[in-house]
């Protein structure tokens, strides 16, 4: 079973979760939705972490476990030392890292300008310097800071577990991106899948080129219209559906075991990579 959480703050009512499973051995990209699990929050004395863990045991999920939060900082926003030395002198390995990246994302007054570790990651710094997702929104803020720290827990939560499962982390917008650039979805649903005048008419688009196309099937006739209904369980549709394709060797992996500390952003492979892949 492949499991997706749209994690949000645990007093509220908003996370979560969509399991599913492949159709069948072969065809690694078609999935049937199984179950959806919505307004995960605190009930009475039971905390939220508690109900969210349950559903997760109950559903046996695979090793790895797809989010769309965060899992890790910016590098000073993590770091220990009691003295700054300062960017330039910073003997980090990721701001060593960053600094030999230039931002080349266009509209900026300056090209080529440094990154600043205070506030950004490494994986968004390594991507715009690629010139990739150079108009998009980086997959860390400020304010998913408290997010950051809730996901950090899960995770640490779920290694104590009976059957130790791990958690990592896609984002749904440059997922969408990826899927939209390989023609999967329509690009503009790919962009207002969020929007509240008609984001939910943009979901509906999106689940139903995934249908058409043989990529996605539904246990219960219900869950479809509840996912795109719901802007919280389409999220953790994607994040179920990045689960299976991680399993089957279809996401993008990180080039450099840097990553593995500093966050990675799991995504479909681009074109030019799934294009090498047989399978």
């Amino acid at each position: 079973m492949y499991i997706g959480i749209h994690l949000s703050g645990s007093n509220s009512q908003r996370t979560s979760v969509v399991s599913s499973q492949r159709v069948n051995n072969s065809d690694a990209a078609s999935v049937k939705v199984e179950r959806v699990y919505e307004h995960i929050g605190s009930m009475d004395l039971v905390h939220s972490d508690k109900r969210l863990l349950d559903i997760i045991a109950y559903e046996k999920p695979s090793a790895d476990l797809f989010t769309d939060v965060p899992l890790q900082a910016p590098p000073c926003v993590r770091c220990r030392l009691e003295v700054c030395p300062g960017i330039e002198r910073c003997e980090t390995v990721a701001v060593a890292y960053m600094s030999k990246l230039k931002d080349k994302r266009p509209g900026l007054r300056r090209r080529n300008r440094l990154f600043n570790p205070q506030s950004q990651r490494l994986w968004d710094c390594y991507k715009w310097s690629h010139n990739e997702f150079s108009r998009m929104e980086p997959s860390y803020n400020p304010a998913k800071s408290p997010l950051v720290v809730r996901a950090r827990v899960l995770q640490k939560q779920l290694k104590g577990q009976n059957t130790p499962v791990s958690l990592k982390e896609t984002s749904v917008p440059h997922f969408l991106f990826r899927w939209a650039k390989q023609g999967l979805i329509p690009p503009d649903s790919a962009t207002y899948y969020k929007r509240f005048s008609d984001g939910s008419s943009h979901r509906r688009l999106i689940v139903h080129s995934l249908v058409e196309k043989g990529l996605l099937l539904f246990g219960a006739s219900g869950d479809k219209t509840k996912i795109t209904d719901s802007v919280d369980l389409f999220c953790a549709l994607i994040c179920s559906y990045a689960s299976s394709l991680f399993h089957c060797g279809h996401l993008e992996i990180p080039p450099e075991t840097i990553f593995n500390e500093e966050g990675w952003v799991y995504l479909p492979r681009p074109l030019s990579d799934a294009a090498g892949q047989t399978g």
